[in-house]
């Protein structure tokens, strides 16, 4: 164990809408890329952020701080990420989070290719960048509108492994 964390409670519980025990408390205020709610804290004296849903499995586990200085996640029962109602939380590895995911998805979430949300190249596009030649990965990026070391790790098959 490493440290305190500090943060302001009440501040804390006006950033959700709490509701019964079994339903969801959705979180109000600032949402990262992945949908999990955020919140400013104090770790080890330094202002920092930290996932809305991982303070309150915290506060759940009594502000143990063996939990808070692990590797420990704060794993969704509900699925939901921007629920932070403590019954929906349990701690996990990283591992055993990502494992219940995909078998509540039906690993869905690990789409390849063109299948994934944020693909922005097909199949086909990527075969024929492989089939380029005599064009720099600076060029071929341009056409296809992403990046030249997108490029690279496509032709060098770091990325599309999987074609």
């Amino acid at each position: 164990m490493e440290g305190k964390v500090v943060f302001k409670e009440a501040r804390f519980d006006a950033k959700f809408i709490k509701g019964t025990e079994d339903e969801c408390w959705l979180w109000t205020a600032a949402i990262d890329k992945d949908g999990y709610g955020r919140f400013g804290i104090i770790k080890n004296g330094k202002h920092s952020t930290s996932k809305a849903n991982r303070i309150s499995l915290y506060r759940k586990l009594n502000y143990d701080d063996d939990f808070w200085f692990s590797k420990l996640e704060a794993g969704h029962t509900c699925a939901n990420t921007s629920c932070v109602n403590p019954l929906h939380l349990t701690p996990q590895t990283r591992r055993e989070n990502n494992d219940e995911r995909d078998n509540r998805l039906g690993n869905s979430y690990c789409h390849r290719g063109s299948a994934h949300g944020k693909s922005k190249l097909t199949e086909e596009q990527v075969l024929a960048i492989r089939a380029i030649n005599g064009k720099t990965h600076k060029k071929i990026a341009e056409e296809y509108g992403v990046s030249d070391v997108t490029i690279g790790k496509i032709i060098n098959r770091t990325r599309w492994q999987h074609i």
